[in-house]
């Protein structure tokens, strides 16, 4: 049997290849659970049966089961020939803000759920999957293994919405939805995190569509379209400047101010009535 392993407090990846027939003596099963990590058992090549809670699941190439937090699960081949890939995960391997986002499938999914390439709309997870062998046997960065693992939790969160029919946003118009959402709701109290759990992407991809569309990051977006309806409705009615921007979605004077003077490199400028009032 040949193994190699990424094996971190947080973080722990195992590659095993079994290439001689099974024995009654060994079945080669792999029964630790680890307190509070998820777990992802994924069938690289050959056959396994999976077990959990009296129930079994053949695992056929390609295909993989998830174990959450605290579930027992243990695996063993059927072929004389196969390779796994077992990787525990615990949430505080991403950061604070990025926990929620990653783990609420695998909170919210039945226990142990199977997968593979026919439950998702394209084989990201299963191809990402697959490069873990390549992974451990290149000793990749830390880095790299978390970036694979974002994809993956990304991919099996789509997988959790469609399957419970919670909205998902096309990927190819998404860039439109964010900005006619911004468009539409600034004068709320408008955040990253409130994009990010809209429309289930990460902040660095929200930043990424707002500069690609408009040259601005999402909060310099967003204090823009405030400050150009602060200027309409101030030339349009009897209305101070202060209550303008708490009408268009700023907390207060202050924030405006501020908002505004990292805008245009100035403060805004009330010297006469005639003059550009911000």
């Amino acid at each position: 049997m040949r193994a190699r392993g990424f094996y971190q407090p947080d973080l722990e990846i195992e590659y095993q290849k079994y290439d001689r027939p099974r024995s009654k003596s060994l079945k080669n099963c792999y029964t630790e659970t680890k307190k509070g990590f998820y777990q992802i058992v994924f069938a690289l090549s050959g056959k396994f049966r999976a077990s959990f809670s009296g129930k079994s699941v053949e695992l056929n190439q390609g295909e993989f089961v998830i174990a959450g937090k605290n579930d027992y699960l243990k695996y063993h081949r059927l072929t004389s020939t196969a390779e796994s890939l077992v990787i525990h995960i615990h949430p505080s391997v991403f950061s604070k803000d990025e926990t929620s986002e990653f783990s609420e499938a695998f909170d919210e999914l039945p226990a142990n759920t199977f997968l593979n390439s026919n439950s998702f709309d394209n084989n990201i997870c299963i191809e990402t999957l697959f490069l873990f062998k390549e992974a451990l046997f290149n000793r990749y960065s830390r880095a790299y293994m978390l970036t694979r693992l974002k994809s993956i939790f990304c991919e099996i969160d789509i997988f959790y919405r469609k399957t419970n029919k919670i909205h998902i946003y096309d990927k190819e118009n998404i860039a439109v939805d964010l900005i006619e959402y911004v468009n539409q709701n600034f004068t709320e109290h408008l955040t990253l995190k409130t994009l990010r759990e809209r429309f289930f992407i990460s902040d660095s991809s929200i930043n990424r569509i707002f500069k690609n569309m408009s040259g601005m990051t999402f909060v310099t977006y967003l204090n823009n379209v405030r400050i150009q309806n602060i200027k309409s409705i101030v030339s349009q009615n009897n209305i101070t400047i202060s209550k303008a921007a708490e009408m268009s979605g700023f907390s207060n004077y202050s924030t405006f101010y501020r908002a505004y003077k990292k805008l245009y490199n100035r403060p805004p400028n009330f010297t006469s009535p005639s003059a550009e009032k911000i």
